[in-house]
């Protein structure tokens, strides 16, 4: 039996992080360090270690890479050191060595941290999820009393936002010294929840009869939430808004009355100075519009003054095309304006030009300001939306050095309307002129590379700026699906000169540019260690053979995915958490970090229901209540095995069945299945009677093997013996005498073969599932 302690908290605070990043200590280091030799060579005649938390042989030797009778260095210890830590099991490891008459005896000595184990939440029905949320550490992890006390103190303050003012939250630190494992238990008494008794606002200017009236019974006799405070205070803000007073402080008091459970709120609201804004004239803003989007609500004060209204306004009124309007205000209070708008006549668009700025001559129009020539009216919007599809034109003819120089607005003397020019200065033209991939000439036959073949010799296209980073987007994506995660690529632009006509002042200039792909695929990313994390009672070897990667095998996501469902079938870990390690350092080698957590070795659960079978509620023998229990019983031989007793009981139906699984069957990752069941069924009605039908009986056994063998194919073989019997038979049944009371076996067999390649079982978008 495992002995159980409350422990203080300050013990763990701070003592385990700080020995993590420490060194070894014991005499292995001082012997070495002695010697003149940096790194001397010694020979490891034995080697030992002890623990005082379970670890195998198997899984030392395996984590270490140590092994006796051998030639090792000091760098030898100091990386098994560094593995041992890896586990992130281990708060302080000692290596002692000394001298035998064959060598050096090196004994290790490792000292378990205290691991997070489970929570246990008491006093709570329903919502546990809820509360359990807060709690900040996850098992398997290093237990931290900081994190602890935080947890605590959210789970209080979570209650008291609910309006559980009365309520205690008592927790335990529950350890079993022999796996050095922490159990955190949390009782929770919520008690009564408080309710709203009254609502007080406290406001200047004569608001607080407003707010009362409006909102000081939206709260009353409701259960008190945090959260309908908060939305109550958005409405307020916004009201006060609307009101004129866009700068808004409140405060909120609780004023609990424990013997009655109930609680008044006071908020306490200090407005800054009264905004009013009344415009005359405007219709192609509204008041909304101007007041809102236009002025904003949350300006300071001393921004509020008419100068800058009046600017605001014909700033954006500019922007649509009025470059005409005239603004007048008058202040008639303290940050009260009137506004008066003549927004005169909008500004006519005739054409937009472009022209060159060296050679001043037009180029051809384009259709970017298709929907600014369609409606007329100048909008700044659109002609800056047509500005920036006309640079990525250019940047896509090979004008990578592409400008906009300078905008005019030509009026046209006779009508009265806008001619817009824009002055272009394209720069060199860079032209095509192929690729090449240094190293992987292969690579260049690949379809991707079709689209930027040149159409023949001395031909050249056009050099769109974006085709560098597709290229070099690809070229990432292709390494890296070969397990070369840390590819670097590189263009390496070698650049032409093309001859330019002479007398032709019109020609563009223009250079080749051929692409040289410069690539450093670095070393293929390749599996590592595996390193045990958690706290599991299943030995070392019988995890290992879930373990469906090897070290130095090049990486593949789906043998991780494989192992997951591997170990998530046992159904024995309440937690199973499988994720590489040193991702973002460019190392070849990734180790796996394998955090297990043992479930509850017991576990009871208990159906209870009642289902009706028939519209017609008449037939009372077609309804049925229904009782049922599970008893599982998991690892109870510490092979990583399940029993199960199953139970359930209606009035038509008797069902028991004991259930047994085992992986590993003959040494192979694959498990296996014993189950034995008896049945009995009652037909429910025949017509006319309320009795039934007829009585059947089934009792049985089979064998059952399954594997996955590749992501995604399952097999199953079945193999059993099963006897029926018919009984009590009346009715229009007509059966052979040697069919009743007559017990028929029968052998079968069920081979199966599954194929899933569906990408969501509750979501399915595309795949196939065969059966």
């Amino acid at each position: 039996m495992s002995l159980k302690h409350i422990l203080s908290f300050f013990f763990y605070s701070t003592l385990v992080p700080s020995l993590l990043l420490g060194q070894y200590g014991g005499t292995f280091a001082k012997i070495i360090n002695n010697q003149q030799d940096p790194n001397p060579s010694f020979f490891l005649a034995r080697l030992t270690f002890e623990s005082d938390i379970p670890l195998s042989q198997e899984e030392f030797l395996y984590t270490t890479n140590l092994k006796a009778e051998t030639l090792i260095t000091k760098q030898h210890i100091d990386t098994a050191y560094r593995l041992l830590m890896e586990k992130k099991r281990f708060a302080q490891i000692d290596i002692n060595a000394h001298e035998i008459p064959q060598g050096k005896h090196v004994h290790i000595i490792c000292k378990g941290a205290w691991i997070f184990k489970k929570l246990t939440l008491k006093g709570i029905w329903f919502g546990k999820q809820e509360y359990a949320s807060l709690y900040a550490q996850h098992p398997g992890d290093i237990f931290d009393a900081m994190l602890h006390e935080e947890s605590i103190k959210s789970i209080k303050q979570h209650l008291f936002n609910q309006g559980y003012f009365n309520s205690t939250v008592h927790d335990q630190i529950i350890y079993e010294k022999k796996r050095k494992t922490i159990t955190v238990k949390i009782v929770i008494h919520r008690k009564s929840r408080f309710f709203v008794s009254n609502v007080i606002f406290n406001a200047p200017n004569n608001l607080h009869a407003i707010l009362q009236k409006n909102f000081g019974e939206q709260l009353l006799h409701e259960p008190y939430s945090k959260k309908n405070i908060e939305k109550l205070i958005k409405k307020v803000r916004k009201f006060l808004k609307h009101q004129g007073f866009a700068r808004t402080h409140i405060t909120l008091e609780k004023h609990p009355h424990y013997p009655k459970k109930t609680v008044g709120i006071t908020f306490t609201i200090k407005t800054g100075s009264k905004r009013t804004l009344e415009l005359q004239g405007n219709t192609i803003f509204s008041q909304q519009q101007i007041k809102k989007d236009i002025l904003g609500q949350n300006q300071p004060d001393w921004l509020f003054n008419q100068d800058v209204i009046t600017e605001q306004i014909r700033y954006e009124y500019y922007k649509k095309g009025y470059w005409d309007t005239t603004i007048t205000s008058s202040k008639t209070a303290e940050n009260s304006y009137n506004i008066t708008i003549d927004e005169g006549n909008p500004t006519i668009i005739e054409a937009i030009e472009l022209k060159d700025i060296k050679t001043h001559l037009p180029d051809p129009p384009l259709p970017f300001w298709q929907e600014l020539l369609l409606q007329k009216t100048f909008n700044q919007s659109l002609l800056d939306n047509g500005i920036e599809q006309l640079k990525k034109h250019y940047y896509a003819n090979g004008f990578w050095d592409f400008t906009i120089v300078e905008k005019r607005f030509i009026k046209n003397k006779e009508t009265g309307h806008y001619v817009v020019q824009l002055f272009l200065d394209k720069g060199t033209q860079r032209l095509f002129a192929g690729i090449q991939i240094e190293g992987f000439q292969d690579l260049e036959q690949h379809p991707f590379f079709k689209k930027y073949k040149l159409p023949g010799y001395g031909s050249f296209v056009p050099f769109s700026y974006d085709w560098l980073s597709e290229q070099r987007s690809f070229l990432i994506t292709h390494f890296q699906k070969q397990n070369y995660w840390y590819v670097d690529v590189q263009p390496d632009l070698r650049v032409f000169q093309l001859p330019v006509p002479q007398g032709n002042q019109e020609t563009i200039q223009a250079v080749k540019v051929q692409v040289i792909w410069k690539i450093k695929r670095g070393e293929p990313v390749t599996f590592g260690k595996f390193f045990l994390r958690g706290t599991t009672k299943l030995p070392f070897r019988t995890i290992a053979r879930e373990i469906h990667f090897q070290q130095k095998e090049p990486w593949n996501k789906e043998k991780i995915e494989l192992t997951r469902k591997k170990l998530k079938r046992l159904d024995i870990f309440k937690t199973i958490q499988l994720q590489p390690s040193q991702l973002a350092q460019p190392t070849s080698e990734k180790p796996i970090l394998l955090t297990l957590v043992d479930d509850d070795p017991i576990e009871l659960r208990m159906r209870l229901g009642y289902f009706w079978t028939s519209k017609n509620f008449m037939f009372k023998r077609q309804s049925t209540p229904k009782i049922g229990s599970s008893l599982i019983l998991r690892n109870p031989t510490n092979r990583a095995d399940k029993l199960t007793f199953n139970g359930d009981w209606t009035l038509f139906e008797r069902k028991f069945d004991l259930e047994y699984q085992q992986p590993s069957f003959l040494n192979y990752s694959i498990m296996s299945k014993f189950k034995g069941y008896t049945n009995k069924y009652s037909q429910p009605v025949r017509i006319g009677k309320s009795d039934s039908a007829y009585e059947a009986y089934q009792h049985g056994f089979l064998l059952g093997l399954a594997d996955e063998y590749k992501h995604d194919y399952h097999w199953g073989l079945s193999i059993g013996n099963e006897w029926m019997r018919t009984s009590q038979v009346r009715g229009y049944l007509k059966l052979a005498p040697s069919m009743i009371d007559h017990t028929t076996p029968y052998f079968f067999t069920e081979p199966s073969l599954v194929i899933d390649k569906l990408d969501d079982r509750m979501n399915t978008k595309k795949g196939s599932l065969t059966f």
